[in-house]
């Protein structure tokens, strides 16, 4: 009887983890008011930084330190660092969203490994954002902990951001080890932009294996976190979530009281 509510606990948690939502940024939700997003500016302007393999930026993510960190094969692979002003943020974005100004800081990558990294946990909330997914490119995205023991992803949502061009995601593995992956639908991408939103407080790294066929290209990667108050998320009928307004609660039915004594009623 042991084994099996053991084995029973086991399959529940493994389901609870599998089924990720999708969240829809709506318009007029000012939905990134008061966000944090990360910050990569070491030479304090609005440029491009070419990163050699194994190279190390520094920047900052919600007050603490924060490390873009590539490890790639030499050119043709196309990495480095768009540092704060100097990408926007996105495309075909809902209005009024309260989007960053300046632009985020961000990290590039076509092919290899790069991770962004932080010696403290990121919020829970954080999402990482993913924008140009073009040309057959695959991103795969693991989240560890400050001890490097990867930290389950299933629970993780999917942040949908600009209009159209939505990638292709899933969830891969099992657990407790699953991550995500996201796919190009498209050949050319005229710099869109959605996310991941981490579900967990454990995460101190985000690492990102890139895939590109072609050569040139790469896909950007930014990190924001929410203030305190995260804005609630309500599911349409559809099965999708939109985030930035909600349907007033149902009012329970009430039985009339028609015991003896009590006032005249009807039922």
């Amino acid at each position: 009887m042991k084994k099996q509510c053991y084995l029973l606990a086991a399959l529940i948690a493994a389901s609870f983890h599998t089924h990720a939502a999708e969240i829809t940024v709506a318009p007029n939700s000012m939905y990134f008011s008061g966000w944090n997003f990360s910050s990569l500016n070491p030479n304090s302007r609005a440029e491009r930084i070419n990163m050699t393999p194994g190279q190390t930026i520094s920047g900052a993510f919600n007050g603490f330190p924060l490390s873009w960190t590539v490890n790639a094969s030499p050119t043709p692979d196309t990495y480095g660092v768009w540092t704060d002003g100097f990408n926007a943020f996105g495309t075909n974005l809902p209005t009024n969203i309260s989007r960053p100004a300046p632009s985020p800081g961000q990290g590039f990558i076509n092919r290899g490994e790069a991770q962004f990294a932080s010696t403290i946990p990121f919020p829970t909330g954080t999402t990482i954002f993913f924008q140009d997914v073009d040309n057959n490119e695959i991103a795969n995205l693991r989240f560890y902990s400050c001890s490097g023991v990867q930290v389950d992803a299933g629970s993780f949502d999917f942040l949908k951001i600009s209009s159209f061009n939505t990638p292709a995601y899933s969830i891969q593995g099992d657990f407790p080890n699953q991550s995500w992956q996201v796919a190009a639908n498209n050949s050319n991408d005229p710099n869109t932009v959605n996310g991941i939103t981490v579900r967990s407080n454990e995460v101190c790294s985000i690492t990102i294996q890139a895939i590109r066929p072609l050569n040139g290209g790469s896909i950007n990667y930014f990190l924001g976190a929410p203030p305190n108050v995260v804005p609630t998320a309500v599911p349409t009928i559809s099965g999708t979530t939109q985030v930035g307004w909600r349907q007033a609660p149902k009012q329970p039915s009430r039985t009339p009281n028609c015991s003896p004594g009590a006032r005249p009623c009807s039922t």
